[in-house]
């Protein structure tokens, strides 16, 4: 499983177009502890999830152009640390520049 379909998983999106907001929640299970490499899985693997993982599957998968708030800059998750199971990330919604049409010449 990839980041991106990790992420899709565990993760929770809202779109306040008012505010032009995008609130990431995001809770992951505990990483599973295994004693033998045949009992690995996807769950027994180490994940770390940080927020530029965050904004680039929102630009690439959800096709939304955002930018992360400064103050939530730092957020991340890991599924082996019991405090860090859970995160919130907010973003803005940039507006894209409007393109003009040159115009034609004969």
């Amino acid at each position: 499983m990839n980041t991106n379909e990790y992420i899709e998983k565990y993760s929770t999106l809202e779109v306040d177009k008012k505010n032009n907001q995008v609130v990431v929640s995001m809770c992951v299970p505990p990483r599973l502890q295994v004693e033998f490499v045949y009992q690995e899985c996807e769950e027994s693997k180490l994940r770390l999830i940080q927020t530029s993982e965050i904004q680039n599957y929102l630009k690439q998968v959800k096709k939304l152009n955002v930018s992360a708030i400064d103050n939530q800059s730092n957020n991340s998750i890991l599924n082996s640390h019991p405090d860090a199971l859970t995160a919130t990330w907010v973003f803005t919604i940039e507006k894209s520049a409007k393109r003009t049409k040159k115009p034609s010449t004969k």
